[in-house]
């Protein structure tokens, strides 16, 4: 398998780092109790996974891809939905071509944007998409 990058895209207070620190609690099996970006090298089923929350700024895409792609097997990392954060991602293709660039759309509902979600279903929603991610982390590793 070669190097990958996921892109976990979507817009700022979307809830991608919430999502991404679900799914480091989950590899972990730990609780990741942060509102702080976070850049986190976890093995998992004979990989190493690299996941950054910060992803609404390229130069944090940038430099947590540094960090993490010359370690890791599998990178995912937040960042916005067009823009900076992806010309940091795509610059890798060019660098590399070991690394795919693969976009996963974060679909948020209107009432997150909105606030008036109560904070426990939030919490269910997260979850779904850490445990998306997951699922799509374990279909590349099988």
């Amino acid at each position: 398998m070669s190097k990958m990058i996921i892109g976990f895209s979507g817009s700022a207070n979307s809830g991608k780092t919430k999502a991404l620190h679900r799914l480091i609690s989950i590899l972990e099996n730990t609780q990741v109790i942060s509102d702080q970006d976070l850049v986190k090298v976890i093995s998992y089923k004979g990989k190493n996974i690299g996941i950054s929350t910060g992803g609404d700024y390229k130069d944090h895409v940038t430099q947590s891809l540094s960090t993490l792609v010359p370690e890791c097997d599998i990178v995912i990392t937040a960042c916005r939905t067009y823009g900076g954060t992806h010309d940091a991602i795509d610059a890798w293709q060019n660098i590399s071509t070991n690394i795919t660039y693969i976009s996963c759309p974060y679909f948020s509902p209107q009432k997150v944007r909105n606030k008036d979600i109560p904070k426990n279903e939030l919490e269910v929603f997260y979850e779904a998409k850490a445990r998306m991610l997951l699922s799509y982390l374990d279909s590349l590793i099988s």
